[in-house]
C-alpha cells in the first residue's frame, strides 16, 4: 500500500486510465483524400457515419465492407477543432498505408488495394496429398542419405558400420519354405 491509499496494482490502473483518457481527449487529425474528409487516428483510417446530438460525430473504419471491421470512433467540438472522446472495438486488419505528398495531399492504400492478397485456403484432400508427397519425399531422401553414409563408412574402414538409427530396415526377402505348410484336418477319434 501506498501513503494515498491505493494499492500499488489499484494506482497502476488508474495510471492506464489516464493515460487512456490523455491519448482519447487529444485532438482529432483529419486528412483530405481521394474520397472527402477521413479521420486518422492510431494509424487507421474512419469515414463520417452519424451526426449525433450535441455536436458529437460518430465515425467508423474505412475497412468496414471489406474487412467487416467493427472499430469506430466518437469525436466532439466545432469542425477543425474536435476531439476524439471514445474509441471503441479492436481492428481485425492491419492499418492502411497512408502516405503524403509534398503538396499535402494524402493516399490512402488499404493492403487489399496494394496487392496483397491472402494464400487460397486448400481444401483437405489437396493438403493430404501434399503432405503424403512430402513424406515421401523426406523418407526417400533419409534413405539414401543413410546408404551414403553406410557406404562411406564402409569405404573408409574396410567393415561394415553399424547402420544409423533413421535408415530404413533393408528390404525382407522370402525364401521359399522347405517345409509344408501344416493344414488342420479332422481327427477321427477312436471310442
Amino acid at each position: 500500500m501506498c501513503g494515498s491509499g491505493w494499492s500499488t496494482a489499484a494506482m497502476g490502473a488508474r495510471a492506464q486510465l489516464l493515460r487512456g483518457t490523455y491519448d482519447a481527449l487529444r485532438g482529432a487529425r483529419f486528412i483530405r483524400a481521394g474520397k472527402g474528409r477521413l479521420l486518422l487516428h492510431r494509424g487507421y483510417t474512419f469515414r463520417l457515419k452519424n451526426n449525433l446530438a450535441h455536436g458529437r460525430k460518430q465515425w467508423y473504419c474505412s475497412s468496414r465492407l471489406t474487412s467487416r471491421c467493427l472499430a469506430d470512433v466518437n469525436t466532439e467540438g466545432p469542425e477543425g477543432h474536435e476531439r476524439i472522446v471514445r474509441s471503441r472495438y479492436a481492428h481485425n486488419h492491419a492499418p492502411p498505408n497512408v502516405r503524403r505528398f509534398a503538396d499535402g495531399r494524402y493516399v490512402v492504400r488499404t493492403p487489399h488495394q496494394s496487392g496483397h492478397r491472402a494464400p487460397a485456403p486448400l481444401d483437405p484432400h489437396h493438403q493430404l496429398l501434399q503432405l503424403q508427397h512430402a513424406l515421401a519425399l523426406y523418407a526417400a531422401t533419409a534413405h539414401a542419405t543413410a546408404t551414403a553414409n553406410a557406404s562411406a563408412a564402409v569405404t573408409n574402414t574396410g567393415a561394415a558400420a553399424q547402420p544409423s538409427p533413421n535408415s530404413l530396415p533393408p528390404p525382407v526377402t522370402h525364401a521359399p519354405a522347405s517345409k509344408p505348410l501344416l493344414v488342420d484336418t479332422p481327427c477321427k477319434e477312436e471310442d
